[in-house]
Order: C-alpha cells, then structure tokens, then sequence
C-alpha cells in the first residue's frame, strides 16, 4: 500500500524512509522526497522538485511535473501529459507514454522508450536501445545502444559509435546522422569485428548529411531521401 507526502510539506530523508517500510512513497503535492529505497508516485497534482530511488521505480502520473528525477537500478515512467526537467538512470528503463514531455534524458545501460506525441531535449544512452515512436526529439545519441526511430522527428543530430540505426518509415533527421569512429585501440579492435548497420526506410528523411566516420552496411530503401553520404574513413585526413 502506498504511503502519501501531503501538499507543501517537505520531509528529511530519514522520515522519508520510515514512511516508505510499509510500502511506495505517493506523492500529492509539492514535495522534496529525497532519496527512497521505495517506489516512487507522483499524484498527477504533484510537483517534485528532486526525485531519487534506489532499487526502486518511479513514476509520474498523467499530468504530474518534476525537475529532476534519478534512479539507480529502477524504471523511470512518464506517464500521458507527465513533465520532468532532467530524467536519469544507470541501469533502469525510461518511459515516456503519449504527450509526456522531458528536457533531457539520460542512460548507463537503461532503454529508453518515447510514445506517440512525446517530446523530449537531448537523449543520451551509453549501452541502451532508444526508440521513439511518432514523438520528437532535439538530438539522440548512443555508444553502443541501437537506435530505432518510428515515424519520429529529431530536429538535430542521430548519433552513435557501435550500435545499428533504423530510420523507419515517416521519421525525419532535420540534422546529421553521425557513426563515430571508435576512439582508443581496444575499441578499433572491436570496431573490426562486427559492422553497425544503417538503415533508411521508404518515406524516412534525413536532411543533413550522412558522416561514416567508420565502415558500415548502408541499406538505403529506394524511395529513402538523405541528402549526402560522406564515407570520411575513406580519407581520414579530411575533417
């Protein structure tokens, strides 16, 4: 059974925790609920100003906001209409259902997912898949992550170094779609074993160029739009 932090009351970690021993911590209001070894709710008339678990998931309501929302080893879920500033996990899983809004999003190993009519501002994964479905995004990047985009807008740049990206059907590239050449000699060893494949799909769109800073297996569809493929390991000397 969750437990409520009431409206405009603001509880020092250790009460926090106590409140949490007989379940999730639900938020109703304003409030600064520290970190928790719980889960974490926040009522859709809530507003977080730090939210932070352990072990443990948070997730906003339709319509709740929060500033900034961090998990080690738990989900993040924003759900319909939900706003949160900065979105952070290490090893979690975050979720933006429809409409739900963030200005950064942040990964270690976590997946990040954005529903039809999401909007978010940078999204960053080291090891984790992104996949925006009809939502919007200023820029992605990945290192080793794949990167899916679903009938999706990103105004700026697609990123990555080691994963494989899928420009589907309807999605838009307004910037540059960016494959990173591996940096450091352990890394050009496993650059080498395995190619990263690009895919452009029928309909899909990418305005800027297309920079290969390493070798890959280009799948351009025929009725694919990119405007410039540019296989820079072809002459590394060129900036």
């Amino acid at each position: 059974m969750a437990r409520r932090i009431h409206k405009g009351l603001f509880y020092p970690i250790a009460l926090v925790a106590a409140i949490c021993l007989m379940g999730a911590v639900q938020v109703s209001a304003a409030a600064t609920p520290g970190a928790l070894e719980q889960d974490l709710v926040v009522d859709g008339e809530a507003a977080v100003t730090d939210g932070q678990t352990i072990n443990a998931n948070i997730r906003l309501l339709p319509a709740a906001k929060a500033r900034n929302l961090t998990s080690v080893n738990g989900d993040i879920v924003l759900a319909e209409g939900a706003q949160a500033a900065i979105v952070k996990t290490t090893n979690g899983t975050v979720r933006l259902e429809a409409g739900a809004q963030a200005g950064a999003i942040e990964t270690i190993n976590g997946k990040v997912e954005l529903g039809p009519g999401a909007v978010v501002g940078k999204v960053s994964s080291i090891n984790g898949e992104v996949v925006l479905r009809r939502a919007k995004a200023s820029g992605v990047r990945t290192v080793h992550g794949a990167i899916l985009l679903e009938g999706a807008t990103v105004e700026g740049d697609v990123e990555t170094t080691f994963g494989d990206l899928d420009i589907g059907t309807g999605a838009v590239v307004k910037g540059q779609v960016i494959l990173h050449r591996p940096e450091g000699q352990w890394f050009g060893r496993m650059a080498n074993r395995r190619l990263p494949v690009l895919k452009v799909a029928d309909g899909a769109q990418v305005n800027g160029a297309v920079k290969l800073e390493r070798r890959a297996d280009v799948q351009l569809a025929p009725t694919a739009q990119v405007k410039l493929i540019e296989r820079l390991f072809e002459n590394p000397a060129k900036p």
